[in-house]
């Protein structure tokens, strides 16, 4: 009888190890604060507008859309995305950033007029 329970028991303790157990997640990494990451998008905004004074706009696209992937709310990032894009050719994807940065710019503000303006000019 001690023999049944000693095996029923050890029968449970190795079922009880063979269950699958789920991944636990890692924890996910706090944000940076908001001033790191302003002095973050300064930089790439910076080195973006040498790309676009030596006309090397595909870098410059390049850069500005990693600042907007970090913050996505940066109208001035927007306003420059778009001017790389119209010397790049592009208009119409320039005119698509534009209205997505409106979304952003707050009403009345001079970027909201700045990029309107920038909109209306064929």
């Amino acid at each position: 009888m001690a023999r049944t329970y000693f095996l029923v028991a050890m029968s449970l303790l190795w079922v009880s190890a063979c269950a699958v157990r789920e991944p636990v997640a890692p924890e996910p990494e706090p944000a940076p604060p908001e001033d790191v990451r302003q002095d973050v998008i300064v930089d790439l905004q910076r080195q973006a507008i040498q790309r676009m004074q030596q006309s090397d706009h595909l870098p410059a696209i390049a850069l500005l859309e990693r600042a907007l992937m970090i913050k996505p709310d940066d109208v001035g990032t927007y306003v420059l995305l778009a001017r790389v894009h119209t010397l790049n050719g592009d208009r119409a994807q320039a005119r698509a950033v534009l209205q997505r940065g409106l979304l952003y710019a707050p009403a009345g503000s001079a970027a909201e007029r700045q990029m309107t303006q920038l909109l209306n000019n064929p």
